[in-house]
Order: C-alpha cells, then sequence, then structure tokens
C-alpha cells in the first residue's frame, strides 16, 4: 500500500480513507509505530503510534491527494462515538491485577479504586506522586493487558459489496479494471479468475511511502 498522509487521531484517518473510497478509490486508515516516547520508570520506552491514510495502488495516488486535499477543508469528524471505544474501561480488569504507582511500585487499587477504574490520575498513597493508571496497567503488564478493556468496535475498513463494486480494483493479472463487477469472478479481459476481497487484503500488506 502507498501511505499518503498523517492525520491526528484514527477516527480522523478512518474518515479520510472513507472519504476516498467513497470516491471509488481503495482506501484504508491505520496506525503504525512511528518512534519512541517515554513512560514509567518500570517499562521501557514504548513505541509512539500514529495515524495515516494509505491507499491500494499508485495510479491512484494523485486523484487521491487532490481528494484529500477536499477532505482536508471539510470540518473535522465527529470523533465522540469513536473516543467511547477508544477509552480503556479499567473496571474490566481482573480485581486481583495489581496496578503499581509508576514511581514506588505501591498498588494504586488500594487507596482508589472508583479512580482506577474511571482511568483517572492516582495520587499514591506511600510517595505522594501521581500516576496514570493505563500507563501504569501497561507498564507492569504489558498492552496485551488492556485488551479486555476495550469493547469489541465494528471494522470501521469494511467494504459492503455496493462499494466495493464500485473501487478501482485491477485485474492482478492483466490490470484491466474491474470497477463495477461482482465481488469475485472471471476477468472480462484475460479470464483469470479473481476475487476483489482478497485483492484488498493483499493490497494492504506491506507500506510504501
Amino acid at each position: 500500500m502507498i501511505e499518503l498522509r498523517q492525520y491526528p487521531s484514527l477516527p480522523h484517518a478512518w474518515s479520510a480513507a472513507a472519504y476516498l473510497r467513497a470516491h471509488g478509490l481503495l482506501a484504508r486508515g491505520y496506525q503504525r509505530e512511528t518512534g519512541r516516547v517515554r513512560m514509567g520508570i518500570f517499562a521501557g520506552p514504548p513505541m509512539r503510534v500514529d495515524s495515516f491514510v494509505a491507499i491500494a495502488f499508485e495510479p491512484d495516488r494523485i486523484p487521491a491527494e487532490e481528494l484529500l486535499d477536499e477532505f482536508d477543508q471539510l470540518p473535522m469528524p465527529d470523533e465522540s462515538e469513536w473516543s467511547a471505544s477508544a477509552e480503556p474501561d479499567l473496571a474490566r480488569l481482573p480485581p486481583a491485577m495489581p496496578i503499581p504507582c509508576l514511581h514506588c511500585g505501591k498498588d494504586l487499587r488500594e487507596r482508589m479504586g472508583v479512580r482506577v477504574a474511571r482511568g483517572l490520575p492516582i495520587e499514591c498513597a506511600r510517595c505522594g506522586k501521581c500516576s496514570d493508571p493505563v500507563e501504569a496497567v501497561v507498564a507492569r503488564h504489558g498492552p496485551e493487558a488492556l485488551l479486555p478493556c476495550y469493547p469489541e468496535p465494528a471494522d470501521p475498513d469494511w467494504i459492503d459489496d455496493a462499494t466495493l463494486a464500485q473501487l478501482r480494483i485491477p485485474c492482478q493479472k492483466c490490470r484491466y479494471p474491474l470497477t463495477g463487477l461482482a465481488p469475485t469472478g472471471l476477468c472480462p479481459e484475460c479470464g483469470q479468475a479473481y476475487d476483489k476481497r482478497a485483492i484488498v487484503e493483499t493490497s494492504f500488506m506491506r507500506v510504501t511511502p
């Protein structure tokens, strides 16, 4: 895939990708690691993650850039619904899982369980310093420990059959445009069997700046 543009949040990138797909271009919003940021003393510095939009096919680069210029002039998308699912609910963590202070290691649950569940900063009873409980969980248990804290979201990159039919997807053998054709079938130019959803998935496996 061809990485085109960075956006300030993942919902914004999803919206930009949806805008491109609405205009017939195969695009996806996603996040990737771009650098390291400092976090609490109990963990090595985690990777910084930024949000991007990419397209699948190089010939779409110029029209995609023009469409993104249009999109960037639109009002910012409403992220309220995304934000609700993007914030981890620490109340979903196992009750016995410790959430250690980032400064001294004392379990933050012992003092302010309600604030921990809400993901609010906690003042440690031992050292008096504040810790972000989400950072504390990641520092002690790794980011995978937060997985139960998120509801299962709908896939924002899912493409329905009607949209899939209108995307500019070429035959992988002869490059004949399959626009307007069924999700699966035979290329009318060369007879090669195609599966548009398989093409979509394989087209986004590797990033090209």
